[in-house]
């Protein structure tokens, strides 16, 4: 009987709540440094005043008619001193973001290869000592025919990557993912920002599944099988509002339309970035394709932030060194 009555009350206050964060925002989460504008959102009722405090910071914004709220940020230097960030709405709800850092947010998508688990790596725990490493797995499978505001849950809330708070927990996180944030942590040494990973991947899918209308809107009927944007849909855009460094995508070939994927990869590279929002830079492009306008180490050039495409036919043993 009592746990009957304590169901109804948790049912009750989850109905009765009317303001949300983003799934894609939480504790000891990375957002994007200066000179980029970090931006937090979520949903409220429509008219429902959200106030933003932060290091002596303080905004305000207003939920739209469509229930969602935004606030952008002013530019913030990279910080390895976390902040928390305070945020109370006019219904009288209130959210507490703690140990929050500023660096750079890079977005990991792809099939089974970008998928393969950090539980693969035999010695996952003895490299787990990077606190301003911190990873967020969408994880799910999240196709939909239209795109969606937020993402029902995420399997791995933002973590920091050290064994005394994230393992085992993040065993489950991209490895190659993760190897390309320790590589950079490594290589900028003192001058390493904190890195934020988003891992957004599903294995055995179709590349057109994860490009938006607009990207696959070049291909013909004949050569785009059954086109759906059902991943990008539901995976990509929930994170249309991060502001971000780069993204990584790494898929295995689709053997069967070669012609499909050379012809969509190029537009999802492009778009996707776009889709985070400006920042000049360069795409590089590493793939094993023999033929096609997309050969094997070869560059395009983007208007937007940086993309780095990774191509193999199959799992690889060296994961370490293609996340490097």
């Amino acid at each position: 009987m009592g746990l009957h009555i304590l169901y109804l009350l948790c049912s009750v206050c989850s109905v009765l709540a009317t303001f949300n964060v983003s799934q894609s925002l939480s504790s000891h989460m990375v957002l994007q440094r200066a000179p980029a504008s970090a931006k937090l959102w979520g949903q409220a009722i429509p008219g429902t005043s959200v106030r933003i405090s932060f290091s002596g910071i303080s905004l305000s914004t207003v939920a739209g008619a469509d229930s969602v709220w935004i606030q952008t940020l002013p530019p913030q230097p990279s910080s390895s001193q976390g902040v928390s960030i305070l945020l109370n709405a006019s219904t009288g709800e209130s959210k507490v973001l703690e140990d929050v850092l500023f660096g750079d947010v890079y977005v990991c998508g792809g099939q089974s290869n970008m998928a393969y688990e950090m539980a693969g790596f035999i010695n996952s725990t003895a490299i787990l000592e990077y606190p301003n490493i911190r990873l967020l797995s969408v994880g799910g499978a999240f196709s939909t025919q239209t795109p969606q505001i937020d993402y029902p849950h995420v399997s791995l809330p933002w973590t920091s990557a050290a064994n005394s708070s994230g393992f085992p927990s993040i065993i489950g996180f991209s490895m190659v993912c993760f190897f390309f944030g320790k590589g950079l942590t490594d290589g900028l040494g003192a001058d390493a920002p904190p890195i934020g990973l988003i891992s957004s991947n599903v294995g055995g899918t179709r590349i057109g599944f994860w490009a938006s209308q607009e990207a696959l809107a070049p291909c013909s009927c004949t050569q785009c099988e059954q086109p759906s944007s059902g991943y990008y849909n539901g995976m990509i855009y929930p994170l249309k509002n991060m502001a971000i460094t780069g993204v990584l995508w790494y898929q295995g070939q689709y053997k069967k339309r070669p012609s499909f994927h050379h012809l969509t990869l190029p537009w999802l590279l492009w778009l996707w970035p776009t889709h985070f929002g400006p920042k000049p830079a360069l795409a590089r492009v590493i793939g094993s394709f023999a033929k096609g306008p997309l050969g094997p180490r070869s560059s395009i050039s983007l208007s937007s932030c940086l993309a780095l495409y990774i191509n193999t036919h199959t799992h690889p043993l060296n994961t370490h060194a293609r996340g490097r």
